[in-house]
């Protein structure tokens, strides 16, 4: 069993043994200053996040991760004593045994979110990232192997199906796909994978595959150079993490297109929803925000169903789908506040309230909860990109592009990719390059050609650049796609820019043509 932990009732904080981790961390011969800078990167923690562990006051279970992983120790070596204590599974299923406070290892596998479980196995969508083979002797390699596994497994377990933790799949290295290992692991679908390295040259394959047949549902070779392994560890866990969601939503999805609609729970609807979101039209989010106003009324315990919600809101005033754009941001700012109640303490959370705080004008509150959200939730990279974009608009674009790109290192086959791409055009703008600018707006307009927030910044930067005659085209196109859309309507989604940057972006749009 996992060593004692003190949850708080939200079930996703720790209390962990403030004296215990000051003994680690001086054992080490480390001030806390020090250790903050031994966490650079997309992990960071803050000074105040380690003297409130320190100080023995609820963390985010993910900083407890971190900081263990920091001290070389098990998450259990710093944990105080007494029993666990752990949010109940909704039914007594003995197929849920290796999701269980017992078997799902917090210093193992996900976020231990449980209530998620059951619809999910029952669908048969459970997964297990076995041991990766590796291939020749040269140094390194296993270690590689063995830090895609674990980051993996990690992270695969903040998504909304059930995951194996390491524990119960360390021993499965040379396993091959069948009945037996299905109905030992409880898995449905199996990653499997190789790494070989030769040099500095590496080579790494994984697939999806279902776990009965050997089925291959997706598959991935990488070639890189082993010079910087911990930037290509994260760079392979990163597109492996986006290949594997993507097939095992569309692997959801497919399984319920002949089924009865009125016959689907909370989970199905919410699949259905994240499906129809994925494509990325004003009708498709109308569609899947349908789908998930059912599953949220049905089941508010799925929070999955409230993030997607959100981002249908969030989607009607970023792309001006709604003619009414003061309603779309009062039913986000209630959605936020529903989810955050519901929710307390999910990163997915913190970045939605984030996003109705920045529509609303109150741009430094919007800092701190999406500040809020990456530390909860450091893999989150829609975060790191609205970070950059709150950035941006307070005049800042060489830190906001910094977050950017790590948005992007984060989630590099990310459907909303084209936004990351935007927010480094408009980045740009602010600094008043115009040309490189302009290059990022075309990469994101060849994304997302027919989405109107595009193709107005097209306008206003190619107006800029002094291509009068090409963006003149583009407020054409705009006119075609969405004949409502006016500089006027900017209003809310432009709520927290420095008002000369506003200026200047809309004199753009004037210029190339676009009515007030």
């Amino acid at each position: 069993m996992a060593s004692a932990a003190i949850f708080s009732s939200d079930n996703r904080t720790v209390q962990l043994d403030g004296e215990r981790l000051k003994a680690l961390r001086r054992e080490r011969a480390l001030t806390r200053e020090s250790l903050v800078d031994t966490s650079a990167g997309p992990h960071r923690l803050s000074l105040a996040t380690i003297k409130r562990a320190e100080g023995g006051l609820p963390v985010y279970l993910e900083t407890a991760r971190r900081l263990a992983a920091l001290l070389s120790v098990s998450l259990s070596a710093i944990l105080p004593a007494g029993p666990l204590r752990s949010a109940p599974l909704r039914r007594d299923d003995s197929a849920l045994r290796l999701y269980d406070a017992g078997s799902l290892r917090l210093d193992d596998a996900g976020s231990g979110d449980l209530e998620r479980a059951p619809s999910a196995v029952e669908a048969g969508l459970a997964l297990a990232v076995l041991p990766f083979r590796t291939i020749g002797l040269e140094p390194g390699t296993r270690t590689l192997a063995e830090g895609l596994v674990e980051d993996l497994t990690i992270r695969l377990g903040y998504n909304w199906f059930p995951v194996i933790c390491c524990n119960s799949t360390r021993s499965y290295s040379s396993a091959e796909p069948s009945s037996q290992v299905r109905a030992q692991l409880l898995a449905d679908y199996l990653v499997l994978g190789s790494v070989q390295r030769s040099g500095s040259a590496v080579r790494v394959r994984v697939r999806l595959v279902r776990s009965e047949t050997g089925e291959q549902i997706w598959q991935k070779e990488f070639h890189r150079d082993y010079s910087a392994v911990f930037a290509l560890q994260d760079e392979l866990s990163n597109v492996i993490l986006d290949g594997v969601h993507g097939s095992m939503l569309a692997l959801a999805s497919r399984r319920l297109q002949h089924r009865d609609p009125t016959d689907f729970g909370a989970w199905e609807l919410t699949v259905l929803g994240g499906s129809l979101f994925q494509e990325g039209t004003r009708e498709q989010n109308e569609r899947a925000r349908e789908h998930v106003l059912q599953s949220v009324k049905r089941d508010a315990g799925i929070s999955w169903a409230w993030y997607l919600l959100a981002q249908t809101y969030q989607q009607d005033l970023i792309h001006q789908w709604t003619s009414t754009p003061r309603q779309a941001l009062q039913s986000l700012q209630e959605v936020a506040s529903e989810f955050e109640r519901q929710h307390a303490g999910d990163a997915r959370a913190a970045l939605v309230a984030a996003y109705a705080l920045l529509y609303q004008g109150r741009r430094d509150a919007a800092r701190e909860s999406v500040q809020q959200a990456i530390e909860s939730g450091p893999n989150l990279s829609r975060a790191y990109c609205l970070y950059g974009q709150i950035l941006a608009m307070a005049n800042d674009p060489d830190r906001a592009l910094e977050q950017l790109e790590m948005a992007v290192r984060l989630s590099p086959r990310d459907g909303q990719l084209w936004a990351a791409q935007m927010s480094m055009a408009l980045s740009h703008f602010v600094a008043e390059r115009h040309d490189e600018a302009l290059r990022w707006a075309e990469s994101a307009a060849q994304l997302k050609p027919e989405l109107p927030f595009t193709q107005a910044t097209l306008a206003s930067l190619r107006a800029w650049a002094g291509d009068i005659d090409s963006a003149k085209r583009a407020v054409a196109h705009l006119a075609r796609i969405h004949p409502a859309m006016s500089s006027t309507g900017f209003g809310v989604i432009n709520a927290s820019t420095d008002p000369e940057i506003a200026k200047r972006f809309l004199e753009g749009l004037r210029r190339a043509g676009l009515p007030g």
